[in-house]
């Protein structure tokens, strides 16, 4: 049986707490009956806290491949492998509750939760890290000059080949797969290079 866990930000110092939900008068509820400041959280040892109702989050019942807890709202990173121990491609995503079940959403389409488990890492989420995964169609970007698909772009923090923490911003064609990035200290620079990286013709690889 899945373990029933909830998690929010306290309003007075903006810490998580993990517990069960309640309304002010002491009554369980679940995320369908959350209202704006009327939301607490009962933690394990009895303690009430109360939380800013847009931050709930519904433990997934899974872990990922650090033993880490899953919980709604959550960005993490799949490593989708092609064959044994052969990682293809990285793709970034956020933890959902849609139509009755949990999915991995990533620019390319929702996924079901529970086959991915053994690739999926927890590597933030869309509450403390927003710049993780800051999607957007990119109405100044040319089309794709092999399908002439029309292209998105997607950043997310990441690493470069010499392990230098920074942005890594994505340009890919949604037709063909056909992409480039581009890595920078700051987001928006690592967006302006893939962008001009793209409109230049630099393409990088088949992303599908």
């Amino acid at each position: 049986m899945r373990e029933i866990l909830f998690r929010g930000k306290q309003v007075d110092n903006g810490e998580w707490v993990y517990g069960s939900l309640l309304k002010q008068a002491g009554e369980y509820i679940s995320k369908d009956e959350v209202t704006p400041n009327e939301c607490w959280i009962c933690g394990m040892r009895g303690e009430k806290d109360l939380i800013v109702s847009e931050t709930v989050g519904q433990y997934t019942g899974l872990k990922d491949l650090h033993n880490t807890r899953i919980f709604e709202g959550d960005v993490c990173k799949a490593y989708i492998c092609k064959a044994a121990d052969t990682v293809e491609k990285e793709v970034v995503g956020v933890i959902c509750f849609e139509d009755g079940t949990f999915e991995f959403k990533c620019e390319h389409e929702n996924i079901y939760l529970y086959p991915l488990i053994d690739v999926l890492e927890v590597i933030g989420n869309v509450f403390d890290n927003p710049d993780f995964l800051r999607w957007r169609k990119m109405t100044d970007l040319a089309p794709c000059r092999y399908c002439d698909g029309k292209i998105k772009q997607y950043t997310h923090e990441g690493r470069n080949f010499t392990g230098q923490q920074g942005y890594i911003s994505v340009c890919y064609c949604i037709r063909c797969g056909m992409q480039v990035e581009a890595f920078d200290e700051n987001p928006i620079e690592a967006e302006r290079k893939a962008a001009g990286y793209w409109n230049r013709g630099i393409y990088d690889r088949r992303g599908k």
